[in-house]
């Protein structure tokens, strides 16, 4: 016959068991902060990596290389012969032409001028 004195646990292994439980607490309580960290760090880099979104302007809109300067021109035109840029000169009396846009600060065209785009 057993005594249920002898059985119970001390006081030193209930607070070894009671420190057990709560490091266990403890390290669930850690992973789960840090799988909340990693996804929310995943969506992070996502969103900074996903590729541009490119804003489809009106023809009549022209932009330099930075795609920060929109400018509303009359007329864009693509001539491939010296005699349609002269007849095109000649209706109009503000002119700009595109080059490659690789300019910054707006210098590739003039607002509301005929705009003479570099053909491809």
């Amino acid at each position: 016959m057993s005594n249920n004195a002898d059985d119970a646990p001390t006081p030193a292994a209930r607070a070894i068991q009671l420190s057990r439980r709560k490091v266990r607490l403890f390290l669930k309580i850690v992973v789960v902060l840090r799988a909340i960290l990693f996804l929310w760090f995943t969506a992070k880099i996502c969103s900074v990596v996903r590729e541009p979104v490119v804003q489809q302007a009106s023809p009549l809109v022209v932009n330099d290389v930075s795609q920060l300067n929109q400018i509303h021109v009359n007329e864009v035109i693509s001539p491939t012969t010296t005699a349609e840029i002269v007849e095109a000169v000649r209706q109009h009396s503000g002119l700009s032409r595109s080059g490659v846009r690789h300019s910054m600060g707006g210098q590739i065209a003039t607002e509301g001028a005929l705009f003479i785009a570099a053909s491809s």
